[in-house]
């Protein structure tokens, strides 16, 4: 299991280590809310991963072949961006939505999915009764929104 994370962080004299940053000096301090984003093809995975990190947030990055298993293995993060619009195989949506499910029962963790017109009431019957935001075929204006509100902890709602 592989992910790419990026970070809003400029200063070349700090190393990302997830949602804390290490100086050369070693002080560990928590910096931007990290957000998992898994997205459906490479372009929306680099359009999402550039949106969600210039809005300030740290982001881990995984392609859509590994995201079952992110999920389900619980891999760190704040929140989740899962972003399936060009997604077209409805065995694979089933298993991301029951993977974000047995996520949820054991973390409490903000998610934003990110679904087609035709994933809707798959998503719908699962997500009805959580605080998972749906977003159908949603943009850059509302992810930021989505990501405030399904946001988990106080840090990350002051983002």
């Amino acid at each position: 299991m592989v992910g790419l994370e990026k970070s809003a962080s400029t200063n070349p004299s700090f190393y990302n280590l997830g949602n804390v940053q290490k100086s050369q000096g070693a002080l560990l301090y928590k910096t931007a809310p990290q957000i998992l984003v898994i997205a459906s093809d490479a372009e929306r995975q680099t359009e999402l991963e550039n949106s969600v990190t210039h809005m300030g947030f740290t982001t881990r990055m995984f392609p859509m072949d590994e995201a079952v298993d992110v999920l389900r293995n619980g891999m760190a993060g704040d929140a989740i961006l899962l972003d399936m619009t060009s997604l077209q195989d409805e065995k694979l949506a089933d298993e991301l939505m029951d993977a974000v499910l047995a996520r949820l029962s054991y973390d409490v963790i903000g998610v934003v999915l990110n679904i087609p017109l035709a994933f809707i009431d798959m998503a719908y019957n699962r997500f009805f009764e959580t605080d998972v935001q749906l977003l159908v075929a949603g943009d850059e204006k509302s992810w930021l929104p989505a990501l405030k509100k399904g946001g988990s902890s106080s840090f990350f709602n002051s983002a």
